[in-house]
This record gives C-alpha cells, structure tokens and sequence, in this order.
C-alpha cells in the first residue's frame, strides 16, 4: 500500500508540474497573441504583475497594463514570440508552488514574416502560483527583470539590422 501511495504522490507532482508549466506558457501565449483579457484571467483577483520595475496590483490593473499594451503594439504594428526556457519548479506549499525560468523575447515590427534576428531582450523571470481546491494552478505574481537588452539600432543603421 505504501508504494501505491508514493506512486499516485509522483503522478500529483508531475500533473502539477506540467499545469504550471502549462499556466506560464499560456500567459506568453496570450501576451503574444495581444490577447489582455485571456493573460488577466490567469491572475487571481489580488494578482501582482511586475516587469522592469513596474508593478500592476490586481486583476484590473493587470489587465489595464496589457490592454495598453495592446494598443501600443497595434500603433507600431509590433509582433512578438515570447518564449520561456528551463522552469525551475518548487512545491512551496500545499497549494503554493514557484517557477523560476528565463523568457527571450524576439519582437519586431512590419509585415509577417519578419527578418530572423538575435532576442530583442531576455528577462529573469520569477512566478508564484497558487492552486484551488479543484486543483487548477493560477498566477499569484509574475515579476520579470530585465537581463539583457539589445540596445536600438543607430539613426545610420538599417532597422532590421541588416546591412544592404
């Protein structure tokens, strides 16, 4: 009985696993796809969001933050692929877990497909989640700090970064 116990335990921690996984991934996904209200809903209502020093305190303000967002990428016509790399994941709780990973954000704007070019910025990334009682995972914060940036081309330089 005990090696049953320990089994169905492994098989709660790798389905939690792969929900927190999950959960991080369809954040990037809603991020990339301009989509606030779907990135807002997997935010408990006291929620924190934060990135380069800007912090956004509860479901409103969250997504406030990414239906600006929005607006500013429409203005530049702006696409981006977020994507999150080597989840680090810790049960700090019963019902609390932490993921830590990196995100590389490759942007650009114009018509699709875009030139390839090296990741626009890369962002040291921290989530706490928190799960329900009916065993669905929600962000509680996200903060992102910026790592590495790649600085604007010079006025001189093609924007692409593409010598002609």
């Amino acid at each position: 009985m005990v090696a049953r116990d320990l089994l169905d335990d492994r098989a709660v921690l790798l389905a939690d696993a792969h929900r927190l996984v999950t959960l991080v991934q369809r954040f990037w996904l809603a991020a990339d796809d301009l989509d606030a209200e779907a990135g807002a809903a997997l935010f408990l209502q006291d929620g924190t969001f934060s990135i380069a020093g800007q912090e956004f305190a509860g479901h409103e303000a969250i997504l406030s933050f990414l239906k600006e967002r929005r607006v500013r990428a429409a203005d530049a016509n702006r696409s981006t692929i977020h994507h999150a790399s080597y989840p680090v994941i810790a049960i700090t709780g019963a019902a609390r877990a932490e993921l830590k990973f990196a995100v590389l954000v490759f942007s650009g704007s114009g018509p699709l497909p875009l030139p390839a070019s090296a990741p626009s910025s890369i962002g040291r990334c921290l989530a706490e989640c928190r799960c329900d009682p009916d065993g669905n995972w929600w962000l509680h914060t996200l903060q992102i700090d910026p790592f590495m940036e790649v600085p604007p081309p010079l006025a001189s330089e093609p924007a692409d970064g593409v010598a002609q």
